[in-house]
């Protein structure tokens, strides 16, 4: 009887491990994480072309449309903005090319061309300019936009040369062209241009593509599916 208390004490006694039971909760925590992070990875990847698709029609679009752009260039510019939206809606892009369609409409100096384009209007209506200087105007801006279309000038660099011709607007949205730019305001846009051109080894060729053209060149190659990279010799 003693032998039979001592063994049902011992028993008692006896600590249970809690090791396997905490990893049982540790992986279900885990897995519930997993499923929490999965759909919450799902929710915002629904919903990221929606609010694409929002932004362009909201906010680029309208300023597209009130941009100092040639009406040519705006109307195929906001075209492409549309189908973009329209690709948007119906979840045609995939997570990769809509976050390089962001980069690529943030940086893209092509929205800016307009200011370019009233800065050299302004500059071959000036009566005290030389044709020559006019002509060099005209062939900075060729240099500029060839530039643009290689990737090759970001839009913080054309802000630079844009400086002396425009005016930041008073509720902050943007930039608007001088109304009265002096001589001296426009011979420096044309040699900041120059310097530019020069400094990144464009081409003095005519350059017969619009504003337009380009920035369908650029959407264009943000949506390829970028080249893996070759193997190199040493890895082969």
């Amino acid at each position: 009887m003693s032998s039979n208390t001592e063994t049902t004490q011992t028993v008692e006694n006896k600590e249970v491990p809690l090791a396997p039971a905490c990893l049982v909760v540790v992986i279900i925590f885990s897995v519930i994480m997993s499923v929490v992070c999965a759909g919450l990875s799902w929710y915002l990847n629904q919903n990221q072309s929606e609010n694409a698709a929002r932004a362009l029609r909201e906010q680029l679009i309208p300023w597209v449309q009130q941009s100092a752009l040639e009406p040519t260039d705006k109307e195929a510019i906001s075209a492409e903005l549309n189908q973009l939206a329209v690709q948007m809606d119906s979840k045609d892009l995939n997570e990769g090319e809509l976050r390089r369609l962001r980069f690529c409409l943030t940086d893209n100096p092509v929205l800016l061309w307009g200011f370019v384009q009233a800065a050299v209007g302004k500059i071959e209506s000036c009566s005290e300019l030389t044709d020559i200087e006019k002509e060099q105007a005209r062939l900075t801006a060729d240099r500029l936009l060839r530039l643009v279309a290689e990737r090759k000038l970001t839009r913080s660099a054309l802000e630079f040369s844009l400086q002396t011709v425009t005016l930041a607007r008073s509720d902050g949205s943007g930039l608007v062209v001088k109304d009265n730019p002096t001589t001296d305001d426009l011979r420096t846009f044309v040699k900041r241009g120059a310097q530019q051109a020069d400094g990144l080894q464009a081409s003095k060729e005519p350059y017969e593509k619009s504003p337009a053209q380009v920035f369908h060149m650029m959407i264009e190659s943000a949506l390829e599916d970028p080249q893996p990279a070759k193997d190199s010799p040493a890895q082969k």
